[in-house]
């Protein structure tokens, strides 16, 4: 059986910010699964300033489209920015259109408070959908980060490991 390939998405081009943590703790999770290969990505080596339509065939974008091509499965790990997700997640997600179509993606929310990512996922699902991506329903989200990542990896692994293989796991059932 082939490897699927899922491809972690940090979704903030913000330097220095809690999402980039939990993105590298999901890969870091990932990678120890042998059964799947496993892609980070940090928007911000993908947008260009401006929003780049897929049928303007710019090679500036090629490497976006060779990338979403060979993957099966995204995550995408964001925070809420002013009850949305991030500009600079929209217009990469917009540089592309017809390679998403009937892969899996599952959100991974993170957020400072206990409910601070309710209203970036309203936003963003319609438009993961209209891009003929398959949301999967369940997620993981990562809340009151800051005091989360003080603790020591041991920890985190007690409330986040299984359940970011768990839900893998079920993204990996066709």
């Amino acid at each position: 059986m082939d490897k699927k390939s899922i491809t972690v998405i940090l979704g903030t081009a913000r330097d220095w910010n809690w999402s980039q943590k939990v993105a590298s703790y999901v890969c870091e999770t990932l990678k120890e699964r042998s059964d799947i290969d496993v892609t980070f990505v940090n928007v911000k080596e993908y947008i260009y300033g401006r929003t780049i339509a897929p049928w303007e065939n710019n090679p500036i974008i090629s490497n976006w489209g060779k990338l979403v091509d060979k993957t099966d499965i995204f995550i995408i790990v964001f925070p809420e920015y002013n009850h949305g997700y991030p500009g600079e997640l929209k217009i990469l997600l917009d540089q592309e259109y017809t390679l998403y179509k009937r892969k899996k993606v599952w959100l991974c929310w993170v957020s400072k408070w206990i409910f601070g990512w309710v209203r970036g996922i309203e936003n963003i699902k319609p438009v993961l959908i209209e891009l003929w991506l398959v949301v999967n329903q369940y997620s993981v989200y990562f809340s009151w980060v800051q005091e989360l990542f003080k603790k020591p990896k041991e920890e985190i692994d007690t409330h986040y490991k299984d359940r970011v293989n768990k839900l893998v796991d079920l993204l990996l059932k066709d």
